[in-house]
């Protein structure tokens, strides 16, 4: 038998860039266009309520016409610290593990295109697109929430979901969010449990970080002696970190039991009491309410260290895929 090779046959060549781009769009336009929906209708809720509260000059609205009050701004920041968790698990939980439970990997990472160049297709169109998103996100519930402020609802910034409502720290989440799902998608090769261990590994993270937030910056102290003129006033809109007593040498003590109940005497007999058993006056330890654009920034700058991290173990681990 003779073998004949034609001259001339066609090779393949390299996938360019704007090849990988069209296919990443074409493989994820569904879920892209569901999300970018769904964020501009809770955007576009999010403004109307706001005009709405502004028309009535009240921080909340009946529902459906019921007696029964909501508070809108508290369910937009709310649905607003959920966006990071919506994109790390339904958007970067699934993009590797997929392929493997689909067996695509075996063509798309072909000789053409190896998993690092056609993850970084994938990456090319993805992130930015989620990244703008959580600005938009950002920016709606900082808006809500600077109107309540205004409106002296007294929405106070040490509500959680008002911290967290920065275009600054909602593409910080996205982008660990999306790092964190991608390493878990690769290395289970199982859609279901890198959605699920995603979820849980961002929601310790996220919770683990809360309490550490206003401890970013060393801490105002103000102290106010029982006996002379107080110092260290805060505002209303001042972040309260710790308060207490303190004795003679500034260190923080424990109320002392000997002044636990006692009988009905003089106004000051409490005070008294305590200067016997060495108090001095009370602290309160603060973060003022003009550190809180600086402390959102460090909060982004941390979880885009971690996203960076996340991506060099990634580039790893599909460097052996």
């Amino acid at each position: 038998m003779t073998v004949t090779i034609e001259r001339g046959a066609t090779s393949r060549s390299r996938v360019g860039w704007s090849g990988l781009l069209w296919l990443t769009w074409r493989q994820h336009r569904a879920l892209l266009l569901t999300s970018i929906l769904l964020t501009l209708a809770g955007i576009a809720l999010a403004w109307s309520m706001t005009g709405l509260l502004a028309a009535r000059g009240e921080p909340t609205l009946p529902i459906l016409g019921f007696d029964t009050m909501a508070d809108p701004a508290r369910w937009v920041l709310l649905a607003e610290q959920g966006f990071g968790v919506f994109i790390a698990v339904f958007w970067a939980a699934p993009l590797i593990s997929l392929e493997y439970e689909r067996r695509t990997n075996l063509l798309a990472w072909s000789q053409d295109v190896s998993p690092l160049r056609w993850l970084a297709g994938k990456l090319a169109l993805l992130v930015p697109m989620a990244v703008v998103l959580a600005v938009a996100v950002g920016f709606t519930g900082k808006a809500v929430s600077d109107y309540y402020n205004e409106m002296e609802f007294n929405f106070s910034i040490e509500f959680m979901a008002a911290f967290e409502a920065s275009p600054a720290i909602q593409a910080g989440y996205v982008l660990f969010g999306f790092a964190l799902g991608l390493v878990l998608s690769a290395l289970t090769r199982r859609t279901v449990l890198s959605m699920a261990l995603t979820l849980g590994i961002y929601a310790v993270v996220r919770f683990a970080l809360t309490p550490l937030r206003l401890h970013y910056l060393p801490t105002l102290r103000g102290f106010r002696p029982f006996n002379g003129p107080g110092g260290g006033e805060t505002r209303n809109d001042d972040l309260w970190v710790d308060s207490g007593y303190l004795n003679s040498t500034g260190e923080k003590v424990d109320f002392p039991q000997a002044c636990l109940g006692l009988p009905p005497g003089p106004p000051d007999a409490a005070k008294k009491c305590m200067l016997e058993n060495g108090i001095t006056g009370t602290f309160h330890d603060y973060q003022p309410a003009t550190r809180v654009p600086m402390l959102q920034l460090i909060e982004f700058g941390i979880f885009a260290v971690l996203a960076a991290a996340l991506f060099v173990v990634l580039r790893r681990v599909m460097r052996r895929a």
